[in-house]
């Protein structure tokens, strides 16, 4: 699959274009660009089809039981079946299906797509072939919202993403990008804040 860039219209909304990019296709996007950004997981394989990449594997809760009686402790994700796909040609449509309909793994902003996104590539790349050596928290460290499009935002990523990759078995590719170019004079960082909590996803700034 390769880079698509579709242009959108529909209701009262002025017409806008989504662009989306593999992993290894970040050096097409225009240099200088600002914008918005998601990751999303696509599977290439049949067998490489996954829920726990979409999902946290882990939430910290806390039950209250009248009185003084409280219950605090990590909940522990069920894993999900019926995930299998055997023909070819329905996998395909899958495919088109996830690139629809995919949540976004983590929704970011930077005044230069192509140098941050080279940036997030390189730290996750790196945090690939060394993760089992992370400490066990690593990827719930939370990011200040003073360090949103700077290296040290981009290496959390990299841990965070990375883990939960090597854990279920996939592999880098199966990553890509949806982009959408700021216009001017619209708040990245405020519209940044909204878009997480909305969309809520589970490698985003915490």
């Amino acid at each position: 699959m390769s880079v698509n860039e579709t242009r959108v219209r529909f209701g009262g909304l002025p017409e806008f274009q989504v662009a989306y990019y593999s992993i290894n296709e970040i050096d097409t996007i225009e240099d200088g660009l600002a914008g918005y950004y998601s990751w999303i997981y696509i599977p290439e394989t049949k067998e490489n089809i996954s829920a726990g990449v979409v999902k946290k594997r882990n939430v910290i809760s806390t039950v209250k039981e009248g009185f003084s009686n409280n219950y605090h402790g990590e909940l522990v994700r069920r894993e999900v079946g019926g995930l299998a796909i055997d023909d070819e040609d329905r996998f395909l449509k899958f495919q088109e299906l996830m690139f629809a309909f995919s949540a976004p793994l983590y929704i970011g902003i930077s005044n230069n797509l192509r140098s941050r996104l080279k940036t997030h590539k390189r730290q996750l790349a790196e945090c690939y072939e060394t993760w089992e050596a992370m400490e066990p928290d690593t990827d719930f460290r939370p990011i200040d919202s003073r360090n949103l499009d700077t290296d040290i935002e981009s290496k959390c990523f990299g841990q965070r993403i990375a883990r939960i990759l090597q854990t279920e078995g996939l592999r880098l590719d199966e990553l890509y990008i949806k982009c959408v170019r700021s216009e001017g004079g619209d708040d990245l960082k405020s519209n940044e804040t909204i878009l997480n909590k909305i969309c809520a996803p589970p490698y985003g700034v915490r």
